[in-house]
């Protein structure tokens, strides 16, 4: 059985939702900025709640092509993606760009990466918005997994809420979306990274570990 730990729908997989969105309030002027940073689109529907002053000609600057996606899909015109979805290669990719620059990065009130320090340090001129925040909702009945398992994991938050209610066997196998994602699980459970970092490919590899494993314990 393969589990994805977050909302989505794909064949052959159960989805295991443990966390809502909380949008904050905020209200914003996006013409008062060089730039716009965002590492999820939760960020993006985030702005589209809010009663912000939008600028769809500004550079927008996404982790991930979800993120780079959903900015097309809302009309922004310039959307820059690094070539690996992680905070660290945004900031690596664009630090010397936007150096000087008055950029605006939306997030969560929780983030993984040292994007905002390093773009910082960098000499970049970063405003920082708290614009939603990832709450623990723990099922009221928790389901009865079927073992050995593969899960998906998208972010670290998603392993933690996990390991509240349920447990990890040696038998079962994870797929983490980052690098990041993987080093919040247990040391000694298996781990697998797709090479692009989104949620169909996760299910992809997965699809592909559960195929072997059902191979092995046929012959």
């Amino acid at each position: 059985m393969i589990y994805l730990i977050a909302k989505g729908r794909f064949r052959g997989v159960k989805s295991i939702v443990l966390n809502s969105l909380k949008f904050k309030p905020f209200c914003v002027n996006l013409n008062d900025f060089d730039a716009l940073l965002i590492s999820s689109k939760n960020a993006l529907c985030a702005l589209a709640q809010s009663k912000s002053e939008l600028n769809l000609a500004i550079s927008v600057y996404a982790v991930g092509d979800e993120s780079a996606k959903c900015a097309k899909k809302m009309g922004f015109m310039s959307v820059k993606t690094p070539p690996k979805a992680y905070g660290k290669d945004l900031a690596k990719a664009y630090k010397a760009e936007l150096k000087g620059k008055k950029c605006l990065y939306l997030r969560a009130e929780k983030i993984a990466s040292n994007l905002p320090q390093t773009l910082i340090n960098s000499g970049v001129d970063l405003c920082q918005i708290i614009a939603y925040q990832n709450v623990f909702t723990p099922p009221k009945k928790p389901i009865k997994l079927e073992k050995p398992a593969v899960f998906i994991f998208v972010s670290p938050s998603s392993v933690r809420n996990f390991l509240q209610i349920y447990a990890l066997d040696e038998n079962d196998k994870c797929v983490a979306i980052g690098e990041t994602t993987a080093a919040a699980l247990p040391h000694n459970q298996s781990v697998f990274i797709p090479e692009k970092q989104s949620i169909k490919a996760c299910v992809e590899l997965a699809k592909s570990l559960a195929q072997t494993h059902t191979q092995k314990n046929k012959k």
